[in-house]
């Protein structure tokens, strides 16, 4: 395996949208002071700075959460606030790109399924 080093936003979405290139047509734009990915015209995943935040349910919260991953949040007038429906990524799926492919799937179906 070769480590992925990525030292700016930039560069890291182009590289996640590489990994991810096997799951079809991805498209991205800016969103939240972030970059959100989407399928199907539907948001599955939020990219800020070198973290990838997936989108999750009822299912999948609970394996982000067994590996200790916080939900997207951003500074607001009224405090922070928690996106609880886009949960980080572990660090590591980025040095496994069938993993972070796996994880991504799960995410898209769930936006595309609603499940």
């Amino acid at each position: 395996m070769t480590a992925i080093s990525v030292t700016s936003t930039n560069e890291f979405i182009q590289t996640v949208q590489q990994l991810l290139k096997p799951l079809g047509c991805i498209e991205g734009k800016q969103i939240f002071g972030g970059y959100g990915l989407q399928v199907e015209a539907k948001q599955f995943a939020i990219i800020r700075g070198t973290t990838i935040y997936f989108r999750v349910n009822d299912n999948t919260r609970l394996k982000y959460l067994e590996k200790g991953m916080q939900p997207f949040s951003y500074a607001s007038t009224k405090g922070i606030v928690k996106v609880k429906q886009y949960y980080a990524a572990p660090e590591e799926l980025i040095q496994y790109p069938t993993l972070l492919v796996k994880w991504a799937k799960e995410a898209i179906d769930i936006v595309v399924n609603k499940s």
